[in-house]
């Protein structure tokens, strides 16, 4: 579990920080609709969690626990749908987007309680924190970067790309120079997406 959730974790921070950090310019790009990033960024940290919601569901699976897994699918639904009636109700499509975000959160927590229930866990936090350090450098050097080649005068989709490549660099280069992230480990990536694929 403590693998599938750090899987979970390097894939899902840098995706993150770029749909959070970017949303302006990616709705721009790609919708031609600016006023569109605002629920990209409501939508981008909670759906953080979707990075784990797969791994989770799997090992769920994997214990034999199908049935814990259809009434936590069943319960956040309904928590979702509640949500999106009530908060959309009273804040329009802003209110739309955080009772989805709501729903997924619900998802993974509630497949998260199932198996500590099952097996137990122990969370070790210190890769959190190095990760939520790491996030927060990419952030604001992608940021930086955008905001220089904005004024610079480049075009909106190569002010993208390169403040985007450069905080992936940010990100990664760590990983690769401290060792945690090697070809092993991205073989290891491969296999376990390619099981939760068939999943």
């Amino acid at each position: 579990m403590n693998q599938a959730l750090s899987l979970g974790l390097l894939i899902g921070a840098p995706a993150t920080v770029i749909l959070f950090e970017w949303a302006t310019p990616l709705t721009t790009l790609v919708y031609n609709a600016p006023e569109a990033g605002l629920l990209l960024k409501i939508l981008a940290p909670m759906f953080f969690l979707h990075y784990f919601d797969a791994p989770l569901h799997a090992i769920l699976l994997g214990l034999g626990r199908a049935k814990a897994t259809l009434w936590n699918y069943v319960a956040a639904t309904i928590f979702k749908a509640v949500s999106i009636f009530v908060f959309g109700s009273q804040f329009g499509i802003i209110g739309i987007a955080y009772g989805i975000g709501i729903g997924i959160v619900m998802q993974t927590l509630l497949n998260f309680f199932s198996i500590s229930g099952s097996i137990g866990f122990y969370w070790s936090i210190r890769p959190y924190i190095k990760v939520g350090i790491r996030m927060m450098l990419m952030a604001i050097c992608g940021h930086w970067t955008y905001d220089y080649l904005t004024v610079q005068g480049l075009p909106l989709l190569w002010s993208v790309i390169a403040s985007i490549v450069w905080s992936l660099l940010i990100y990664f280069v760590p990983l690769v120079l401290t060792g945690t992230l090697n070809w092993k480990t991205i073989n290891t990536l491969l296999q376990f997406f390619q099981i939760i694929y068939h999943v």
